[in-house]
């Protein structure tokens, strides 16, 4: 007859028999415990998520933003993010305007934080839009921006122009650093500046337009009765690799958009 069992040495233990012929005694909490983890293993449960990957909630304040007119050129607004989701740094967060002929659009890093940044440009298309902010985790969140007419009769044409790089353009350097148009208007301008669409939906401020001699190579502008036309040009920083541009001339934000040409990078 073979010889029975060992008995437990205390309530609760397993022997556990290895194929080499030795045995271990475990409390059983510890066995079910590790029963449990090579099962949650197995089904791909015990994977963890990390807090930095998960979306924090982050805010906008205010939530709306009303531009007055009664100047040409109103002061930018700054909205501040709030929330827990709101830290860290600008390039942590994407920015899309809903109707990006009216208003600029930013994230910017500062002292107190990361804010956005809204210039008025145009009356748009309809008077009102929204801009949105979201993060690498997918929270997001909305700031509306409203702009009146002002009735003040504009002093820039629609024929204003890109000159250089030619309207149409392909390939051009994202390193140019400098666009040049024909400005049309009724009176000289000194305050004209410039603003870029990128792609749909993303804006970039350029400097305000002064004199320029056009580079070689420049389109060649007829002059129009009744306006004058001077060649300005406006600096612009980096722009983004293959990236299709729209060069938006403004200087009275309540004023309709000013399309002067569109290129791509």
């Amino acid at each position: 007859m073979g010889k029975a069992p060992a008995r437990a040495e205390r309530l609760g233990d397993v022997s556990v028999e290895r194929s080499g012929g030795w045995t271990v005694r475990a409390p059983l909490w510890m066995v079910l415990n590790l029963v449990a983890a090579v099962g949650l293993s197995a089904c791909g449960g015990g994977s963890s998520v990390s807090p930095s990957s998960q979306s924090q909630a982050f805010g906008l304040n205010p939530s709306s933003v009303s531009f007055s007119v009664v100047q040409p050129l109103p002061q930018p607004a700054r909205v501040a993010l709030q929330g827990s989701g709101a830290a860290g740094t600008a390039v942590d967060f994407t920015v899309s305007v809903d109707d990006p002929t009216q208003v600029g659009a930013e994230a910017i890093s500062a002292a107190s934080g990361v804010a956005l940044l809204l210039t008025p440009i145009s009356s748009g298309r309809t008077g009102a839009s929204a801009v949105h902010v979201s993060d690498l985790a997918g929270a997001a969140a909305t700031v509306s921006v409203n702009e009146g007419l002002c009735g003040r009769p504009d002093n820039l044409s629609a024929a204003s122009r890109l000159v250089y790089p030619r309207s149409g353009s392909q390939g051009v350097s994202a390193h140019i650093g400098k666009l040049y148009f024909a400005v049309f208007s009724q009176a000289q301008t000194t305050t004209t500046h410039l603003h870029l669409i990128v792609g749909s939906h993303g804006t970039l401020e350029g400097s305000r337009l002064v004199r320029a001699t056009p580079p070689r190579g420049a389109a060649v502008v007829a002059p129009r009765p009744g306006f004058l036309v001077t060649t300005m040009a406006a600096t612009v920083p980096d722009l983004a690799a293959s990236t299709r541009y729209h060069a938006q001339l403004y200087d009275d934000a309540c004023q309709p958009p000013l399309i002067a040409g569109a290129f791509s990078t």
